[in-house]
């Protein structure tokens, strides 16, 4: 059974491993839907084109970074009684 979030969420997690290790410049989509087990047109149908899926980690990235940051209690946080030096 088909799980369109799934294959979604796949694709990105493969675009963002690869551009890990190759860079924006070394991103290929070709790459991305081989890596990821998924047709090639499931790229252009999710996110246009390439740029949509460089934009689509970035977006999870950030969204990684804001529930990080929210999980962070910053009443618990004690400040120096002594100034740095």
């Amino acid at each position: 059974m088909r799980n369109p979030e799934q294959t979604r969420i796949k694709l990105v997690a493969t675009a963002t491993q690869l551009l890990l290790t190759k860079g924006r410049e070394g991103l290929r989509v070709d790459e991305v839907a081989a890596t990821a087990c998924v047709n090639k047109r499931m790229i252009y149908h999710y996110f246009k084109n390439k740029e949509g899926l460089y934009q689509a980690v970035l977006q999870s990235q950030v969204e990684l970074l804001v529930d990080s940051a929210d999980a962070v209690s910053y009443t618990h946080l004690t400040l120096p009684t002594t100034p740095y030096v």
